[in-house]
């Protein structure tokens, strides 16, 4: 089942394209002189005389756009005026890193200081605090998350941007890919799982939930080493982030039941394996 090289290379690509915000572009009338951010030139008429990104912000000639525009579009905090329920390729770009700041921000926090608080990520924080930094992360602010010393509020934060995202960090397009390749590993009876088979179905994700998830899966690793402090089990764990990380597309709800003991057992090798998954 291990994906060959140009199966792999064909992935690659498609997870390239894939992880492109795609801008959206809106047909707009300038009550002001306005010149095409592509061209230079004057935009002409009374109404409806050009187009305006809805992602970046850019405003251009209709004739000005080309598929080179979808490449070179950058999220800007004017445009997209939130970070939580935003999708990950999204934020990702936006925030010009591997992972959004928000995630990088309460993972920092939390090996810095709760990686051994007991019932971490199972207990939650106090839910008005939760709203004061969600709201601040929304608005573009400076969050300092040293200033909050209840670790179980920024598990809780976290929790929350993963739970909003409208693709969930599994996302749709790779579950089935992914579903399949951990049951080649739970139905393994004998001899050692070949992890590489796990690691090659994540090929299949957006590159920005591929971060995420490695990140995240290293993070809570590590969340496991220190399970006789915290008392929070790979199984603990799973438990928690199964239906925070997977959720099967709303048109297949049948299965969703079906479908959660695999989704558990992946969340597991996920946390328990992920130096060999994500090395």
């Amino acid at each position: 089942m291990a994906l060959s090289e140009s199966a792999r290379l064909n992935v690659e690509l498609t997870r390239n394209e894939s992880s492109t915000a795609e801008p959206k572009n809106a047909v707009h009338t300038y009550k002001a002189p306005q010149w095409c951010d592509e061209c230079g030139q004057f935009v002409w008429g009374i109404s409806d005389q050009g187009m305006r990104c809805q992602t970046c912000g850019k405003d251009i000639h209709k004739y000005c756009y080309t598929a080179a525009m979808k490449e070179q579009c950058v999220p800007t905090k004017k445009m997209i005026k939130q970070v939580f329920g935003v999708d990950l390729t999204t934020i990702a770009k936006m925030d010009q890193g591997d992972i959004p700041n928000v995630v990088r921000d309460c993972i920092e926090t939390i090996e810095t200081r709760g990686l051994t608080d007991e019932g971490i990520y199972r207990l939650s924080g106090n839910c008005l605090t939760v709203a004061e930094i969600k709201a601040k992360y929304d608005n573009g602010e400076k969050v300092d998350l040293s200033q909050y010393m209840d670790s179980n509020v920024i598990t809780s934060v976290l929790k929350l941007f993963l739970r909003e995202l409208p693709d969930p960090v599994v996302s749709h397009d790779a579950y089935r890919e992914i579903l399949k390749a951990t049951a080649h590993i739970q139905n393994i009876q004998e001899g050692k799982p070949d992890w590489s088979v796990l690691a090659s179905s994540l090929q299949f994700l957006p590159r920005a939930h591929y971060h995420i998830l490695k990140h995240l899966s290293k993070h809570l690793h590590k969340v496991l080493a220190n399970c006789s402090l915290n008392k929070m089990s790979a199984n603990n764990l799973a438990t928690v982030f199964t239906p925070t990380l997977m959720r099967a597309h709303s048109s297949e709800n049948s299965a969703l039941i079906k479908d959660f003991s695999l989704q558990r057992f992946f969340v597991e090798c996920i946390i328990t394996k992920a130096p060999v998954l994500f090395d």
